[in-house]
């Protein structure tokens, strides 16, 4: 009787032993399968979708920074300091500032789609004295990063060839701002007509 039991109880280890043995390759496998699934070539696959959830909270995070310094940036004094000396080194051709210079102290302050008519502009040597006089300018806040301006101002030319030329202008400026540089640039001007002179406030 008890070498029955013993056999039986032989026969009931054995069969735990064999199921624990099954577990444990199954486990394995899985476990491979697991890895191979995160692994190529030895390298560790960073999963997609994790990928793709810190690329766009980077984003959002990289847009919300950009946003907050537009904001602290857009006050009038800022934006008319940087748009000013745009017109100025724009419009200044004497002997201390030769029109060939003008567009290395320029393209930081004009947008990438303004930038291919302003070096078109610059590029052209002129045989003439040009200064700028800014009288009046106004602002409007139109965005966190977007405001545009008004300045009345006079162009005073002198060449041998047309003698002395005075002409009064008033400039409708749209100007964005640009983070990285942390400057204000010129998107687009209007001269005279067409400008609307609402919402503006003086500077």
């Amino acid at each position: 009787m008890k070498k029955n039991i013993w056999i039986w109880v032989s026969i009931v280890l054995s069969v735990i032993t064999v199921g624990i043995i099954i577990i444990s390759i199954f486990n394995h496998m899985e476990l491979q399968k697991y890895k191979e699934a995160y692994t190529l070539n030895d390298q560790e696959l960073v999963c997609n979708i994790h990928e793709q959830t810190i690329d766009d909270l980077s984003s959002q995070l990289s847009s919300a920074q950009n946003e907050l310094k537009s904001a602290q940036a857009n006050k009038i004094d800022t934006v008319i300091n940087d748009i000013t000396y745009m017109l100025e080194t724009f419009y200044t051709i004497d002997d201390t500032h030769p029109s060939s210079d003008r567009y290395a102290k320029l393209k930081d302050y004009v947008t990438k789609e303004y930038e291919s008519y302003i070096s078109n502009l610059t590029s052209v040597s002129t045989e003439y004295r040009q200064s700028i006089d800014i009288q009046d300018t106004f602002y409007s806040k139109l965005t966190d990063t977007e405001a545009r301006v008004l300045m009345f101002c006079t162009i005073s030319m002198e060449s041998e060839k047309w003698g002395s030329v005075t002409q009064p202008n008033v400039y409708e400026i749209e100007a964005q701002y640009n983070s990285e540089l942390q400057k204000w640039q010129v998107a687009s001007i209007k001269v005279g007509e067409g400008i609307s002179f609402q919402d503006f406030k003086t500077a």
